[in-house]
């Protein structure tokens, strides 16, 4: 197993989490904590569906030696579910612009306009 084949799984699978939770979302629409752990489960179940199937990283991962695949694969569905439940997540990424004290371009503009 390589790092590529490992780094294109785990983007998949967060992609296809994303996509799959907002496909649930037009049926069964929840709100904050609630939202995230559907977001999450999503995610454990494709690395669980990943993992059973040897599919991309799985295939031939001999890296986690006597570890049953489901506890890989839940793992890998764990990050791919945080992964997605926070990388759009608007305060999240205001907090870590603030805690490095960069303000985006369109912020100071907005500022300088209010003054």
């Amino acid at each position: 197993m390589d790092f590529l084949t490992t780094f294109n799984t785990i983007a998949a699978l967060t992609g296809a989490t994303i996509t799959i939770t907002e496909f649930v979302n037009r049926f069964w629409v929840l709100v904050d904590v609630a939202a995230q752990v559907r977001s999450l489960v999503i995610g454990i179940v494709l690395g669980l569906v990943g993992a059973g199937f040897n599919l991309g990283m799985f295939s031939d991962a001999t890296w986690f030696g006597t570890q049953p695949w489901y506890l890989v694969g839940g793992l890998i569905g764990v990050m791919a579910g945080l992964v997605g439940n926070w990388s759009f997540a608007t305060p999240l990424i205001q907090w870590v612009l603030a805690a490095f004290k960069i303000t985006p371009p369109a912020v100071q503009a907005a500022r300088k306009a209010k003054r």
